[in-house]
């Protein structure tokens, strides 16, 4: 699965990948703030250490909160929590182990436990996918390439 990802990549970046019809907009928006081109974007592609674990939030909304483990080349491995607001139906149905593109910006929350301030860093994901939906992967791969072909060209413009 993960050979067939790398082959899609490569298309995406490379710009063999025919899309047809459909745009790959960004994921996440570069934002341009007084002539510099600013950009909170992640791309992990990992397993599920355990389980997703869903709550529903005061406000009506659900938080799944999983941690995704992306192996090292040293045989050691990154772990990377990641929050998903709005839950899709299918994503607590998936185990420990299956494998995941989490698509979304870095964000670091800080909070309050027995009278002291603590902070996580974590990734709020803008879209999670399981790696089996290969065209799903693909094009959310291509629209997340797709804002960082919008910040280089606004470099090689700006210089």
């Amino acid at each position: 699965m993960l050979a067939k990802l790398r082959r899609c990549y490569r298309r995406v970046l490379v710009g063999t990948w025919r899309l047809g019809a459909r745009d790959p907009s960004p994921v996440v928006p570069a934002h341009i703030t007084t002539g510099a081109t600013m950009l909170n974007m992640v791309v992990v592609i990992g397993s599920l250490a355990k389980p997703v674990q869903v709550r529903s939030l005061p406000s009506g909304l659900s938080l799944a909160s999983f941690d995704l483990m992306v192996p090292r080349a040293d045989q050691s491995a990154d772990t990377v929590p990641v929050a998903l607001f709005d839950t899709p139906e299918h994503v607590p149905e998936w185990a420990a182990g299956q494998n995941v593109l989490a698509i979304g910006r870095v964000r670091r929350r800080f909070f309050r436990v027995a009278g002291s301030t603590q902070s996580r860093t974590e990734v709020v994901a803008d879209k999670v996918l399981a790696l089996s939906h290969k065209e799903s992967v693909c094009l959310a791969l291509a629209g997340a390439g797709s804002a960082l072909a919008g910040i280089v060209d606004d470099l090689n413009s700006a210089g």
